[in-house]
């Protein structure tokens, strides 16, 4: 009897929960149903992931076979990753969730300037030496980010990431923080991210501060996201800072990383989710945004357009009166606050449900290793 063929999927970090964990929990599914043998190779496994570990002597082995597949997610700077690629015979995808431009960290991290550094090198390397390579990028933006890079227009295929979007309906709201929200008599809006310089949080603070001068001094803006307390220290020092000198204390609140109830409840209770991002490949708490009904006020930067898709409100700049103008207009236009929900709705089961990625991931398969396993 013929042995199944092995898909080793790799990335440095592998944590439950976060996207790129989603996305590659979605290929082993995927990948699992369609009759492959599939592992999971990590340098650190974090969470529910532990039980996925695989040996290195496994997994050399299965790279060596020329019939296996391994699927590679670059998102961050691997060296050891590097080296399971100069050892693979197998078929080589590339799962291209891009990488922030260390610009956005020179000036408070020199440990995360060399990594994104580093990292971007490492793209263009693999791009340079791995002729026989095929890339997945998670978006249209990820894919021109390629091709500037010199990579071939046909070694590219965009297959959005999958995700765990419809495992929010089994997650129950911490009550008592919806009431929290609820009980405070203003309008509130919602940002989901890592507190760190590309994510674009001094933009949102300054919408707020237009939002309050010129509208309603009613507003809360609730900032989700881990705080790295050591190497950003200094950026959460300038958010606070700015903060101070606009007099916004007490309508900015950080969070830090929250569980998913309390995320889940500041879904279902914010008026709006603002987003000014500066960088994003793809950009998953978007679609967070629409399945859970919020109105989404972004710009038109790096791939935040293409997630969020047509007739939502996207400004072609990062403008802080229009901003502040739109986040009035669906606080109190139903009309309008109904379109947006309506067709976020829309934009994610027609682009984004788990059966379209599928079908785009397992094209992407076929066309390279010719047919599925049997």
């Amino acid at each position: 009897m013929n042995q199944r063929l092995k898909v080793v999927i790799a990335h440095q970090t592998v944590v439950d929960g976060d996207a790129i964990g989603h996305d590659i929990l979605g290929m082993y599914q995927t990948l699992t149903n369609m009759n492959y043998e599939v592992f999971i190779y990590a340098e650190n496994y974090l969470g529910d992931f532990e039980r996925y570990k695989m040996n290195e002597y496994d997994l050399l082995k299965y790279l060596k076979d020329k019939k296996n597949i391994l699927i590679y997610h670059h998102s961050v700077f691997w060296d050891k990753g590097e080296e399971l690629i100069n050892h693979c015979k197998a078929h080589l995808f590339f799962r291209y969730h891009n990488i922030t431009p260390p610009e956005f960290f020179k000036s408070y991290s020199q440990l995360y300037y060399e990594m994104t550094l580093q990292g971007r090198e490492q793209t263009a390397r693999f791009i340079r030496i791995y002729e026989n390579g095929h890339w997945l990028a998670d978006s249209e933006y990820n894919k021109i980010d390629l091709l500037n890079y010199g990579l071939q227009y046909e070694s590219i295929d965009v297959v959005p990431p999958f995700h765990a979007i419809e495992d929010w309906s089994e997650i129950s709201p911490n009550i008592s923080l919806v009431n929290q929200v609820f009980s405070n008599k203003r309008k509130n809006v919602f940002f989901v991210g890592r507190i760190a310089p590309n994510k674009g949080h001094k933009h949102l603070i300054n919408v707020i501060k237009n939002y309050k001068d010129n509208y309603d001094k009613d507003i809360q803006l609730w900032l989700v996201g881990s705080i790295d307390t050591h190497h950003l220290k200094s950026y959460m020092d300038e958010l606070r800072g700015i903060i101070r000198e606009k007099n916004l204390e007490e309508n900015i609140s950080f969070t830090d990383k929250l569980p998913l109830q309390d995320i889940k409840a500041l879904y279902l209770s914010s008026d709006a989710f603002l987003c000014m991002s500066e960088h994003e490949g793809f950009c998953v708490p978007l679609i967070e945004a629409q399945f859970h009904g919020l109105p989404i006020v972004t710009f038109n930067g790096s791939a935040l357009k293409e997630t969020v898709g047509p007739d939502q409100i996207v400004l072609e700049s990062i403008d802080y009166n229009l901003a502040a103008a739109a986040l009035y207009t669906v606080f109190h236009d139903l009309e309008i606050k109904e379109f947006c929900q309506d067709n976020g709705y829309i934009n994610l089961y027609r682009r984004f449900s788990q059966q379209n990625i599928q079908e785009r991931f397992n094209a992407s398969l076929n066309k390279v290793i010719g047919s599925e396993p049997i």
